[in-house]
């Protein structure tokens, strides 16, 4: 008996040494898809463990307890792609209330969660040049992306805990989204085995069924071209399917099309800077980008290349905070906090005639981690408008003058 009431404490304290730890993660939704596939592998290979996972969207919606409550369950917290509203909420409740030392850690997110970081209140960018350890490998054609990565954490060592979860955020896929969430529970104190970051190249080229990097990017063929700049997670499933779609539509008109996809910054400066270098087989361009196309640093320098490409450079617009329905119904159209970035702020840059063409689908709720899943979708007759219009934009730089037929709307507004 006595044999059996030890066996029964052993067992006991093996539950205890193995009872999971609990990560919360506030992450924008457009990235919920890759968060939640990683989240579902390292449950898979540990279930013991918790993950409690809301995107900013439902942060917000939530009430002050219920935040409170979410919060305080955790041994750490990760806030990946916070901003606006959700930004502000987190950030009250780390000004005002600390979270225990159990953990907080932000990577792309509003700056003062990033600086906020911490590990059992040592704060991990104390001293740290936060853009140069944000930096993204350079966009070149003889660049060995995993022998970059292994000089950074050399020599950015006293932040490699921030670094490296940075790095897993920064290409976003199940792999290493379970990688990111290994490490974030290695750092709350489990034994996890973590491994190293899957890594791409910042700049990569897709035409005619290839992928290409910088050192091998060429254009077949002899036919004219639109290139689609999107960001380097446009190929993600629901991305995806919105420049497949755009594509074979062009293909109908005989135009050829490029996918070009860039992270932000340095590498979107070198690829309008690639399509510059080929503008005489380029009828147009569509920046489904952001902002401005290569930062802030690298705004003039793609101001200068687009000019001097000379052919229409149009923007099209995917949502990520509503649904087909939802943008169709809304008395605003796009969220008013959004315009600046996705409207006024790319056409001082010359980039014209906005356009949403995707939004998100229907969501819905996962029922281990919380996380409200939606992927992005296109709009078919957006999509279809769009086609139209790059079409029409191609045909007036191949016409004769005299049969170009051009209506210019002197003034549109009520009373007139």
């Amino acid at each position: 008996m006595k044999f059996y009431k030890a066996l029964l404490v052993c067992l006991g304290a093996f539950a205890l040494q193995v009872q999971s730890a609990t990560l919360v993660g506030i992450v924008s939704p457009r990235n919920s898809a890759d968060v939640l596939a990683g989240a579902q592998a390292l449950l898979t290979h540990e279930p013991g463990h918790r993950i409690l996972l809301r995107s900013t969207d439902q942060f917000v919606d939530l009430g002050p307890q219920q935040r409170d409550q979410l919060l305080e369950e955790a041994d750490i917290i990760f806030a990946g792609g916070v901003f606006g509203d959700a930004a502000e909420v987190l950030n009250a409740y780390l000004s005002r209330k600390p979270v225990k030392p159990t953990d907080f850690l932000a990577v792309h997110s509003d700056r003062r969660l990033v600086q906020q970081s911490a590990l059992e209140g040592r704060r991990l960018l104390a001293g740290a040049d936060i853009a140069a350890l944000m930096a993204d490998p350079p966009a070149s054609a003889d660049l060995d992306v995993i022998s970059w990565f292994e000089k950074k954490l050399e020599a950015f060592e006293p932040y490699r805990d921030w670094l490296l979860a940075k790095t897993f955020w920064a290409d976003r896929d199940t792999d290493n989204m379970h990688g990111l969430f290994r490490h974030l529970l290695s750092l709350a104190g489990e034994q996890l085995d973590v491994p190293r970051p899957k890594l791409r190249n910042p700049l990569r080229f897709f035409v005619d069924g290839q992928w290409m990097t910088v050192g091998d990017f060429t254009l077949p063929g002899e036919r004219k071209m639109v290139a689609i700049m999107d960001y380097e997670s446009g190929d993600r499933p629901g991305e995806r399917a919105l420049l497949e779609q755009l594509c074979e539509q062009l293909e109908q008109a005989q135009l050829g099309c490029l996918w070009v996809l860039a992270k932000w910054g340095e590498a979107s400066v070198k690829a309008v800077e690639h399509l510059q270098a080929h503008k005489g087989r380029l009828a147009a361009v569509v920046s489904v980008q952001n902002f401005v196309v290569g930062g802030g640093e690298g705004r003039e320098s793609v101001n200068k290349a687009l000019a001097n490409l000379a052919i229409p450079v149009l923007k099209a617009i995917r949502l990520s905070d509503a649904t087909e329905s939802e943008w169709a119904l809304s008395e605003e159209g796009l969220r008013w906090d959004s315009v600046h970035y996705r409207v006024a702020m790319p056409e001082l840059q010359g980039v014209i005639e906005p356009l949403v063409i995707a939004a998100m689908a229907p969501a819905r709720i996962d029922k281990i981690t919380g996380l409200r899943l939606a992927i992005s979708e296109p709009i078919d007759a957006q999509v279809e408008l769009l086609g139209k219009r790059l079409v029409r934009w191609w045909q007036l730089q191949v016409k004769e003058n005299r049969d170009k037929r051009i209506a210019i709307v002197y003034y549109n507004h009520p009373p007139g």
